[in-house]
């Protein structure tokens, strides 16, 4: 009876324990409380003889009144969120645990100062006293975990006993020198698997670490002793930090992992850089650290069984391969060092190949595979150089663009043009810059063999750049690099293309190199001259393979393929306008010219003819302009006389008219583009090459022939150059061969001139023909309309051109023939000659108005008073002012007898024609 109060209230309690509970799990899962049990029942009976209470039904369970109506969806609870910290939280039973053992454990360490300090106890003494209370701090925190289960007081009390022994262990071996280095790290071995025994069965990371890192970090306290790290101790951390990786992946703690590495990777790293080289030993102790590392990494990421790759893992891998080549090129040199990271990267190979057929550890095994291409990079770089490192480097991304469709994994033939890039790199800036192309060199050709293994490469990786299927999207660490990767992915003729060209550019360049070669090896000259005569097999080269790229775009119809033909042709042209006058010299230079023009005049014929392009016509004009000046600059350089370069050009000119000639019927445009600057060209030919009467007989001759094929063909643009052939050839007559001085001024040849004069004579009169031949209603829609509307202009002026050119010619002539058949002085002659060239064109105005009254043409009757007044405006301004006396009345007499002749006839002859007016 005596015991029935207490049970009375325990049961109580318990009952009023158990309303907490189902309050907070409630409030947890965000249910109303019940309004029965808003208030706990307090019952005399006991707990064990009262019945369950009963729950209420779930919704779901009780019988639904309305079927047909649909239950209302609930949303889900938002996550619950965490409270803001409070001063009370600080002084929570976990908080005041864990604050007690970092108290106690300061408290041994403190005693141990104070005790040195004092000099009360000796070292055994100290270390004794540190162990046992160590060890009863310990005793009591499995004490308390194993009579009230799990309380923050035995996890704090744990941790603080296993400190408390390190720190023991610490000052027995460093500070006094009481434990050997063996033993020491045997005790701190124990103590850590006593700590990762009790970290197991209480399932805490905490005590674990403690345990573990406090272990690791022993041998580095058992160096500072000795001042230096031992291949013994820092293996034995490597032991330490297996077993630490063990626990933390069988237990995903990733914090254990992440101190563990912190805490071993130091040592090892001043293990490796203490001495070199260091001695079987440490290389030995760093290869396992690596390999722990990488095991560590891959057990990790499979142990968390996600597709996406962690921060933990991927860093774990990243920090072995740093660590690797580090300590390799901390311990090694030369060929070792490059085959010893051949073997690593060998490692990281084999370790990607099984994981790659699963699903979960694909991105896991391309990053291996990444990470292991990147080592191997450097370590064939340590065992190759100049072009052999080049060529290993394009052979890698060939091998790897294969393996990426024959595995079916994209980033591999991205890694391929990482290799592809590399090789390029190098054969750029160290095996064969581009300054070997363009400066003399007794061994132009050295490194062109790194330009043919990336020719060769890239034509592979090329190949291999096909539509990608839809690739699975990277999760996890990695994710942010997954929008790049399907770019790639989808732009595979994008990198088909860069791959490709690539590779061309590159045979290109070393085939250029080789012909460099040929000639200094061909040549007996000196290196300079040999270069010269090689830079003209460069340029035929070029030439060559733009005419067949060219070629190539044009017949499969690849744009891509016609668009780099012609930019190639454009920089085949810069470098002949920029490089060759600057460091070519004579005859190399004008065959390079000539080579060039070639190339552009066929390049740019081939083009247009088979594709008719308004948009490429504009370069098609250049490059055909291009090669003509390139070919007269040549031609210039050739020859030394002015006749020979006239006939040169000339020849030039007719070439190119020829073509024009030929592809005029095709394309129009391209005609023009060819013949207008042959014509210019022709034009300063006859001029290099003719003089006098010859040069004007020569544009004379061109201006009718351009007139007749104008009017044959037909063709309106030639009736331009016609025109300024003709004119030309009269201004050259007007202004050197018969200059108007020698009709108003006294000569003894006065004539000299008539020839020359009738050749303008017969440019002109071939114009009036041409514009007589082609009068026709003018299209407005055409081009030319302009040009045609313009015939009747050109009629009008070429007669008056030619009607003046003709009088003039008969007035020198008289001039002459009064000079050669006169008496007298040359003066006296040329008055006489003056007075019969007044009486010709006044009789020749008569004529003209005769016969135009008799024809009944109006314009021949406005030839005839032209010539009146032209006759009447010579014997008033001229005659009477410069003529003797005589031959001035013979003048006005002769002209006033022709106007007297010219009345009666205007009279007579106009009168019959006149209508007869009515009466």
């Amino acid at each position: 009876m005596g015991d029935s109060p207490s049970l009375d209230d325990l049961a109580r309690r318990l009952a009023a324990l158990e309303h907490e509970v189902a309050d907070l799990r409630r409030t947890v899962k965000g249910t109303p409380r019940p309004a029965a049990e808003s208030k706990p029942v307090r019952s005399a009976a006991p707990v064990v003889s009262r019945a369950a209470p009963t729950l209420p039904p779930r919704r779901s369970e009780a019988p639904a009144r309305h079927p047909s109506r649909v239950p209302p969806t609930r949303r889900p609870a938002p996550p619950p969120r965490r409270p803001p910290l409070t001063v009370a939280d600080f002084f929570s039973a976990q908080s005041l645990a864990w604050m007690g053992g970092a108290v106690t454990l300061l408290g041994i360490v403190f005693f141990f100062v104070l005790a040195v300090n004092r000099g009360w106890i000796g070292p055994v003494a100290r270390v004794s006293l540190g162990a046992i209370a160590s060890a009863l701090v310990f005793g009591g925190g499995l004490y308390l975990h194993g009579r009230y289960g799990r309380v923050h007081s035995a996890y704090a009390a744990v941790g603080a006993g296993l400190a408390g022994g390190y720190a023991t262990l610490l000052a027995a071996t460093v500070g006094y020198g009481l434990v050997p280095n063996w033993a020491a790290l045997l005790v701190a071995a124990a103590i850590a698997a006593v700590a990762v025994s009790t970290a197991l069965a209480w399932s805490s990371e905490l005590i674990a670490g403690l345990g573990l890192i406090g272990a690791t970090l022993a041998p580095a306290a058992v160096g500072l002793q000795n001042g230096e790290l031992t291949a013994a101790g820092t293996g034995f951390a490597a032991l330490v930090f297996a077993g630490t990786a063990i626990v933390a992946i069988e237990r995903k703690w990733q914090v254990l992992l992440l101190v563990g590495v912190a805490a071993s990777l130091p040592q090892a790293a001043v293990l490796v850089g203490q001495a070199r080289p260091a001695g079987a030993g440490d290389v030995a102790v760093a290869a396992v650290f690596w390999l722990l590392f990488l095991a560590a990494a891959v057990g990790l990421q499979r142990r968390l069984g996600s597709p996406g790759l962690a921060p933990l893992p991927v860093g774990l891998i990243l920090v072995s391969a740093s660590f690797a080549g580090a300590a390799v090129a901390a311990q090694f040199a030369g060929s070792a060092e490059g085959w010893t990271l051949v073997a690593v990267a060998a490692v990281y190979g084999a370790v990607s190949l099984p994981l790659f057929a699963g699903t979960r550890s694909r991105d896991l095994s391309a990053l291996l595979a990444t990470v292991g291409l990147a080592v191997l990079a450097f370590g064939v770089a340590d065992l190759l150089s100049g072009p052999a490192l080049a060529i290993a480097w394009a052979a890698e991304a060939a091998v790897l663009s294969w393996l990426a469709r024959r595995v079916g994994e994209l980033r591999y033939q991205l890694a391929s043009f990482a290799y592809l890039a590399a090789a390029l790199a190098h054969a750029l800036a160290l095996d064969a810059p581009l300054r070997q192309l363009y400066v003399p060199d007794a061994h132009p050709a050295a490194g062109a063999l790194s330009f043919v293994g990336v020719a060769a490469a890239g034509a592979i990786v090329a190949w291999f750049c096909r539509p990608w299927p839809a690739s699975r999207r990277i999760r996890g660490f990695l994710a942010p690099l997954w929008p790049a990767l399907e770019g790639f992915r989808k732009e595979q003729r994008l990198w088909r293309s860069a791959s490709g060209w690539t590779a061309a550019l590159a045979a290109l360049y070393a085939a250029s190199l080789a012909v460099l070669a040929l000639a200094q090896w061909s040549s007996g000259a000196s290196v300079e001259r040999a270069f010269e005569w090689g830079q003209v097999g460069v340029a035929g080269l070029w030439g060559l393979a733009t005419v067949a790229v060219l070629e190539t775009g044009l017949r499969r119809s690849w744009r891509e393929v016609r668009a780099a033909g012609l930019v190639w042709l454009g920089a085949t042209l810069v470098q002949a306008v920029l490089f060759f006058p600057a460091h070519l010299s004579g005859r190399p230079q004008a065959l390079a010219f000539i080579v060039v023009a070639a190339a552009l005049l066929v390049g740019s014929l081939a083009d247009r003819l088979r594709r008719r392009d308004a948009g490429v016509f504009p370069a098609i004009a250049v490059y055909t302009v291009s090669s003509l000046g390139l070919a007269v600059a040549a031609a210039a350089l050739l020859v030394t006389t002015e006749l020979l370069a006239g006939l040169a050009l000339l020849a030039l000119s007719a070439l190119y008219c020829a073509v024009a000639g030929t592809v005029f019927r095709r394309d129009r445009d391209l005609a023009t583009v060819l013949w207008a600057p042959a014509l210019f060209v022709a034009l300063v030919a006859f001029a290099l090459a003719l003089s006098g009467v010859w040069l004007v007989l020569g544009w004379s001759v061109t201006a009718t022939a351009l007139a007749a094929v104008a009017s044959r063909v037909p063709e309106p643009r030639l009736e331009p150059a016609a025109i300024g052939y003709a004119l030309l050839a009269t201004a050259h007559v007007l202004t050197l061969d018969a200059p108007p001085s020698d009709f108003f001024e006294a000569t003894r040849h006065p004539e000299s001139g008539v020839p020359a004069v009738l050749l303008a004579m017969c440019a002109a009169a071939g114009l009036v023909l041409l514009a007589r031949s082609r009068r026709r209603p003018a299209d407005p829609d055409r081009a030319d309309a302009m040009l045609e509307r313009r015939e009747p202009t050109v009629e009008r002026s070429g007669i008056g051109v030619a009607t003046i050119l003709a009088l003039y010619a008969v007035s020198l002539s008289i001039l002459g023939l009064a000079e050669a058949v006169g008496t007298g002085t040359v003066a006296d002659r040329f008055h006489a000659g003056h007075a019969a060239v007044s009486a010709v064109w006044g009789l020749l105005g008569l004529v003209a108005l005769y016969a135009g009254l008799r024809r009944r043409l109006g314009w021949l009757q406005a030839v005839g008073f032209g010539l009146f007044a032209v006759s009447l405006a010579k014997i008033f301004l001229f005659d009477l002012a410069f003529l003797s006396s005589v031959a001035r009345a013979l003048s006005f007499l002769a002209v006033g007898a022709v106007l007297l002749l010219g009345g009666f006839f205007v009279q007579r002859l106009g009168a019959q024609q006149r209508p007869a007016r009515p009466a």
